[in-house]
């Protein structure tokens, strides 16, 4: 799938840099018929080279240096209609717009070469300081729980006991998930997705989900008669860890002492969903910046944002799906709606 997404993208950028080029010469044979000079439809086939440039991938971009130096042979020196050139301005022309055109399309696949590189170094450094962080919370919390219960556990009662276990667990649950969803973003930014979908009762798989959390009674689950019988087409376990980043989202950040309401809803072309909960401080952020991977309200080390993958992972796996998620907010709600087909 990979590769095929790879030829899909090569052929798309040819067709960019045909129809770009084609603009570009078919504007100048136009503006030469009002007399415009050879060096202003050069110039012009050569505006047309750096925006493909900027459009498209560097091999292609260098094809149409070569589409340019030909249309202009073709269609602008003597003899027209011929790749024959008897005038020497002319191929001192076409020589000098070649030179150029290779050396624009170098600069602008070099600059794009270092702006991509910063990226990368800077989504590496993101990356590095979430696992930092979001790795080692859950990793400690083990390992202090589970060496108290080894060191002490001939010295607490049972109760105790269990409640170290039931500690260890939840974050073992809480790492687990936090992997699961580190390689499921790296998956979708590499469009290796091969969905397997089955017809599956949207309520059944909701209910299966809250199921998974400690605090499910914390959840409000409200289906509405239209929606009891509705199936969606999907990959069940892909699609219960997208719910289940909802809900932990939800859950994590609601206001204290506040209830997440869930609402399951059908209409004529479609099955939706609502997850709402009240937050814990006033949301003054755009809600479509929590969409991106990696996103987080941790600022460095302050703070207690997330990863920043659970949204993200989500909203890749409700979209290969065919469906919506949109994020509705006031200063004190948050709603998460999705539609599947």
């Amino acid at each position: 799938m990979l590769y095929l997404s790879q030829q899909t993208g090569l052929l798309l950028g040819v067709v960019k840099a045909l129809v770009i080029m084609t603009i570009a010469t078919l504007l100048a044979f136009l503006l030469e018929r009002w007399l415009l000079p050879s060096s202003g439809t050069v110039l012009l086939i050569l505006a047309g080279v750096i925006v493909t440039a900027l459009s498209v991938p560097n091999r292609i971009a260098y094809g149409a240096v070569v589409f340019g130096a030909m249309a202009f042979n073709f269609l602008f020196t003597e003899p027209r209609g011929s790749w024959h050139m008897q005038d020497v301005e002319e191929v001192s022309t076409m020589t000098v717009f070649f030179a150029i055109g290779i050396v624009v399309v170098y600069l602008i696949t070099r600059e794009r070469m270092q702006r991509f590189s910063l990226q990368d170094a800077e989504l590496r450094s993101t990356i590095l300081l979430s696992l930092s962080h979001d790795l080692r919370s859950p990793l400690t919390s083990i390992i202090g729980n589970l060496s108290t219960f080894q060191l002490y556990q001939h010295k607490i009662d049972k109760a105790q006991q269990d409640e170290l276990i039931d500690a260890a667990m939840v974050e073992s649950e809480r790492l687990h998930t936090y992997l699961e969803n580190l390689f499921q973003a790296t998956r979708f930014e590499h469009g290796i997705v091969n969905l397997t979908t089955q017809p599956t009762l949207l309520v059944t798989l909701v209910q299966r989900v809250i199921e998974r959390f400690a605090d499910q009674n914390q959840i409000n689950l409200i289906t509405e008669d239209s929606a009891v019988n509705s199936t969606v087409e999907v990959q069940t376990s892909l699609f219960e860890q997208a719910l289940y980043n909802l809900f932990d989202n939800a859950l994590r950040y609601r206001k204290d002492n506040s209830r997440v309401l869930c609402r399951i809803g059908a209409s004529a072309s479609s099955v939706w969903l609502t997850i709402t909960n009240e937050v814990a401080s006033p949301l003054n952020e755009t809600p479509t910046t929590w969409l991106k991977p990696f996103y987080s309200s941790r600022r460095g080390d302050q703070g207690h944002g997330g990863a920043g993958l659970g949204l993200s992972v989500a909203h890749s796996i409700i979209l290969a799906h065919h469906g919506r998620l949109t994020l509705n907010t006031d200063q004190n709600t948050l709603q998460v709606r999705v539609d599947l087909p």
